[in-house]
């Protein structure tokens, strides 16, 4: 893993070269094939993903009870740098979406109860990729309201 190019990452940001070290020695690199799952929606599991090549697509399972037809909406396609899992890290619940890979894709796969851990002995770098995590997640929020209200006013 080339960790100059990990530090840029938005998760990363603010961390120390031995900090960034800690986090990593918790994760493993993951390829992906096209077409494979990452997450499965309603999985008990709370690892959070960095993508570090590839791209994937966020689905939601939308079923029509009176058809009991289902459908996957896709949500988002996200690309290096980017990160899933996140909600079901932050929460400790089931996954709320799943992810596939849209080509041949590479992780760093955090396993979600290890970095809690991690965050508990060492408060200011729990701190510091939590509040990175907020700002991803605020980014994300503020382009959806935007894309929603694009949609309403066409």
């Amino acid at each position: 893993m080339d960790r100059e190019k990990l530090a840029g990452f938005d998760l990363f940001k603010g961390l120390t070269p031995s900090e960034l070290s800690e986090v990593l020695e918790i994760g493993r690199e993951v390829s992906v094939e096209k077409g494979e799952r990452i997450i499965e929606e309603s999985t008990p599991t709370s690892d959070l993903f960095v993508l570090l090549e590839g791209k994937v697509a966020v689905e939601f399972e939308i079923t029509d009870y009176d058809s009991e037809k289902t459908e996957s909406l896709r949500l988002v396609s996200l690309m290096e740098g980017d990160i899933v899992g996140e909600i079901a890290f932050l929460e400790r619940h089931n996954r709320t979406a799943s992810v596939t890979a849209n080509e041949p894709t590479r992780v760093i796969k955090f396993d979600g109860a290890k970095l809690h851990g991690l965050f508990a002995r060492n408060n200011l770098l729990g701190y510091l990729m939590m509040q990175n995590l907020a700002l991803i997640l605020i980014d994300r929020i503020k382009r959806s309201n935007l894309l929603w209200l694009n949609e309403k006013l066409s």
